[in-house]
């Protein structure tokens, strides 16, 4: 079962697989990629947890409602994913952990008399995925549960939490660190033994929400059944539009970013001409029927499903289950990838026997010029 994860910096890459050895990691979510992910790896499940923002547009929450769509369960938490959850739950996108909770409600305990809803409450400043994802600031969300549990422990009083509160979150995101938000209390005139105090707590004390946010989502995935279920939120209406249809072609064509070894499979494809051509035509009407089933509804039965299993084991010559595993991991496949791929080939059955595909061969024909000589042939 194919499950992916956008992560880091909430997670690195290794702490993710940690929990979910067989997961695919794909870094932080930008725009596209969600649809980019169901198209390349039909995964039973996304995951997403860390997004970019500013750099790159954001994901969009068209592509998170078209993979429910699809019957894939989107799940979020910590940061990018907690936000998107508060947004989207009304509409099956599943959140988990405190940070979404306080989106969801507009409200982080203990602070009452605020409204939280900010993004820069999740926006930390990070270095590149080859190096883990090092963070050089403290989320904001991180650095109130973090007062909270220092007043609880009663390391500072309410009234210093608050304003401790008050000062992180007027310092630029990219700047937030407890050295700078210890700085600016001191200049602020709060006073100095809970200064110290906190100063002494912290290293020890401390609180990382959103990493242990995504850890509770990773342990909620762990636990799901290796054969899944339809998505409860596979009945969302998903309405295509003039915008999705553009996002849709802009991306069709790339790679996540995790997965540029593809790439490489592509280009030593190329390196046979024929055969390259031949597998694009099959993989071109790979995809004309997937737009078919989203726009069109087709739908394969059960007994059609089998049939067609049964046929492709035969014609792999994988008569035994282990045969049938060894082949699916070298070549990347589970059974959910495999049976929508066998979905298309069905409908692609279906489709080239519907007889008004007759007059687009006869157009074929015209274009390359056999049509001639062909109806030529009636006269001999």
């Amino acid at each position: 079962m194919t499950i992916c994860v956008f992560a880091g910096p909430s997670l690195s890459h290794a702490e993710v697989q940690q929990v979910l050895p067989a997961a695919r990691v794909l870094g932080p979510v930008r725009q596209g990629d969600v649809y980019r992910a169901v198209q390349q790896f039909q995964p039973a499940a996304i995951a997403i947890i860390d997004g970019s923002f500013q750099q790159v547009p954001a994901v969009w929450h068209k592509e998170i409602l078209w993979s429910l769509a699809q019957g894939i369960p989107v799940y979020g938490a910590a940061s990018m994913g907690a936000l998107r959850a508060a947004e989207l739950h009304p509409y099956g996108m599943i959140g988990i952990g405190r940070v979404f909770q306080a989106y969801r409600d507009s409200c982080l305990p203990p602070y009452h008399n605020e409204v939280f809803e900010d993004d820069d409450e999740v926006a930390v400043l990070h270095g590149p995925a080859e190096l883990g994802y090092p963070t050089v600031a403290e989320a904001m969300v991180n650095i109130r549960c973090t007062l909270a549990l220092a007043t609880e422990q009663q390391i500072i009083s309410p009234a210093s939490r608050d304003a401790l509160a008050a000062l992180g979150k007027g310092l630029f995101f990219a700047r937030r660190t407890y050295a700078a938000l210890l700085t600016a209390a001191a200049d602020a005139g709060i006073e100095p033994a809970e200064i110290q105090a906190l100063r002494d707590w912290l290293p020890q004390g401390k609180i990382d929400q959103k990493r242990d946010d995504a850890l509770q989502l990773l342990q909620i995935l762990r636990e799901l059944p290796s054969t899944p279920t339809e998505s409860p939120a596979a009945a969302v209406r998903f309405e295509p539009t003039t915008l999705w249809q553009h996002m849709v072609q802009t991306n069709a064509q790339q790679l996540l970013p995790a997965e540029q070894a593809d790439a490489v499979v592509l280009e030593q494809l190329r390196t046979d001409p024929e055969v390259w051509q031949s597998v694009c035509e099959a993989a071109l009407l790979h995809y004309l029927v997937n737009i078919a089933r989203e726009q069109l509804g087709y739908t394969v039965d059960e007994a059609e499903k089998r049939t067609a299993l049964r046929d492709w084991r035969e014609a792999q010559g994988l008569y035994t289950r282990a045969a049938l595993e060894q082949f699916l991991q070298a070549n990347q496949l589970d059974d959910n990838k495999l049976s929508r791929l066998l979905e298309n080939e069905c409908l692609l059955t279906t489709l080239l026997s519907d007889p008004a595909l007759q007059h687009v061969i006869l157009d074929v024909l015209r274009l390359r010029g056999d049509y001639a000589r062909l109806r030529s042939m009636l006269n001999k």
